[in-house]
């Protein structure tokens, strides 16, 4: 080996020069090698690394992943939100439709005959059954029913009472009349041939 073939100290260094700048090295703990550890020299802005391939997406994948499949998370996610925001919208919609409850109304639905119950609050609200003159009410369950009392009265006595009266009719005309004004129990029977008498 002649002296010529020997390297020159600066052609050394600017080898060793050009093998910093284009390798990519552990981190090191003093003059120990960490491969646990890689610091780009990107500065502040960092460093981009490209043409990385799609990385194993599951839960015990240590594998990286690139741009694209942070795309596809980041629209699945938007997605997600949008369907979520829509579902909260439906159902306070209907939260809202629920807490108005609803109306009963007796015989016809006027303002006089009508009441609301309302839904949603804290403390439930009721309506209730009773039973008129001459009918009872019995619960049986979910059932309720009325039915005729086995002892009838219709009027009122006394100054402020009202006078009761009880008619049956037939299907042919005939009819029984009981009238408690006076006392008196009427016996009608069918028209004749003219309808009227």
């Amino acid at each position: 080996v002649t002296i010529k073939d020997v390297a020159k100290k600066s052609e050394l260094d600017t080898a060793n020069k050009k093998f910093t700048d284009y390798a990519v090295k552990y981190d090191k703990n003093g003059d120990t090698v960490n491969k646990n550890s890689i610091t780009l020299e990107g500065g502040d802005a960092g460093t981009v690394i490209k043409n990385v391939a799609n990385g194993k997406v599951t839960a015990d994948s240590k594998e990286a992943i690139n741009g694209s499949q942070l795309h596809e998370v980041k629209n699945n996610l938007t997605n997600e939100i949008k369907t979520t925001n829509q579902n909260v919208t439906n159902i306070t919609n209907n939260l809202e439709k629920t807490n108005k409850g609803f109306d009963v109304y007796i015989k016809d639905k006027t303002a006089d005959n009508t009441f609301n119950v309302g839904l949603g609050a804290d403390d439930k609200d009721a309506f209730g059954f009773d039973a008129g003159n001459g009918l009872e009410i019995s619960k049986n369950g979910k059932k309720i029913t009325y039915a005729l009392k086995d002892d009838i009265e219709v009027g009122k006595e006394g100054n402020d009472g009202k006078d009761g009266k009880v008619v049956v009719n037939g299907k042919d005309g005939e009819k029984v009349t009981i009238n408690g004004k006076n006392g008196e129990i009427g016996v009608q029977g069918p028209k004749g041939a003219d309808g009227k008498t």
